[in-house]
């Protein structure tokens, strides 16, 4: 796809996938603060010789959380000490589809992406 000029299709600004928890009461500190603590939580079950599983309902938010798992488990050198594994009847259509669309990723996300697959 690197070869492939889309000129007709600009880039979006903004794409809403879902409005699911739109009228949830917000996290205080936001987003970051509600990954780190999901990661708090993540590293909590590791560090008591645990397993964590995450149950998600959203291939989109499937995609999100392997991002941002794997740059925690890059930056925590947890490579080796602690499995990712991502298992769902669609993994493979998941990951081939963002694997097909990886011209609309930023470039730091793109190259993480490709290279961590």
């Amino acid at each position: 796809l690197d070869g492939t000029v889309l000129v007709d299709l600009p880039r979006p600004s903004i794409l809403i996938t879902d409005a699911y928890t739109a009228l949830d009461k917000p996290f205080p500190g936001g987003k970051k603060a509600r990954e780190a603590a999901l990661l708090d939580r993540v590293q909590a079950g590791l560090d008591q010789g645990g397993n964590v599983l995450l149950p998600v309902d959203s291939t989109g938010r499937v995609l999100d959380l392997m991002i941002l798992l794997d740059e925690y488990w890059e930056t925590r050198k947890l490579r080796g000490q602690a499995t990712l594994a991502f298992l769902s009847p669609e993994s493979k259509s998941t990951v081939d589809m963002a694997m097909s669309q990886t011209e609309w990723l930023s470039k730091n996300v793109n190259l993480n992406f490709v290279k961590n697959l």
